[in-house]
């Protein structure tokens, strides 16, 4: 589902990632870890082919990123649930309305948007909260939020880039515990951190990146 086949990206002012090779399969719920600035958001756009690598090739659900038109790159988009450390939410839109935009962009109708926001919502606990503003919601709770939001489009993939990167302890593995629930309905998760004390005693794969490259499994 996510192969990364020797691929070297190398931004102008310096800095990137190089040499990366790891597959992902469908299914799996996958760790990235490193320190903050060692690669792991470069790694995560190359997967939605915000990136295109100097070398090498992404593989990514039948997309290869030595072939892809810029016309299908929305298309590989729709098959895949993006979650920021910093939200990225629409202060002047409410909880429901958030959730909707991607099915909006997608063409979905309102009778149908209208029966999948109120479930996905339930879904990850805000059930209530349709009308909230996000500033009126905690930032576990706007976690959610972003969560409900890439889950909304019935993903293959969810990628979580720091999730947890603003939450307190307690709070951020009560989100890893949704995702992983999200992962046992088949959805494939891929996540980045930087907070080793997250992933102690978690059975999930984890892959471990320094100074853009991958240092093993």
């Amino acid at each position: 589902m996510i192969e990364f086949q020797h691929v070297t990206y190398e931004f102008r002012r310096g800095g990137g990632i190089y040499d990366i090779s790891f597959q992902i399969r469908e299914g799996d719920f996958v760790f990235l870890i490193g320190p903050t600035g060692c690669g792991k958001t470069t790694l995560m756009r190359m997967i939605y082919m915000d990136l295109i690598p100097n070398k090498g090739v992404v593989e990514i659900d039948g997309y290869y990123s030595n072939k892809i038109k810029r016309r299908q790159i929305p298309k590989l988009r729709q098959n895949i649930g993006m979650i920021f450390q910093d939200y990225h939410l629409l202060d002047d839109r409410s909880v429901a309305q958030n959730v909707a935009l991607p099915l909006h962009v997608m063409g979905h109708s309102k009778n149908n948007i209208a029966a999948l926001v109120p479930e996905v919502l339930d879904q990850v606990g805000l059930k209530g909260k349709e009308n909230h503003k996000p500033s009126e919601l905690s930032g576990g709770e706007q976690q959610r939020v972003c969560i409900a939001r890439a889950l909304v489009k019935d993903p293959d993939i969810i990628l979580a880039d720091e999730p947890t990167g603003n939450l307190d302890p307690v709070t951020s593995f009560d989100l890893i515990a949704l995702l992983d629930s999200i992962n046992k309905d088949g959805v494939t998760i891929f996540m980045s951190t930087h907070d080793y004390n997250l992933i102690k005693g978690r059975d999930q794969r984890v892959i471990q990146m320094q100074k853009g490259r991958l240092l093993g499994e």
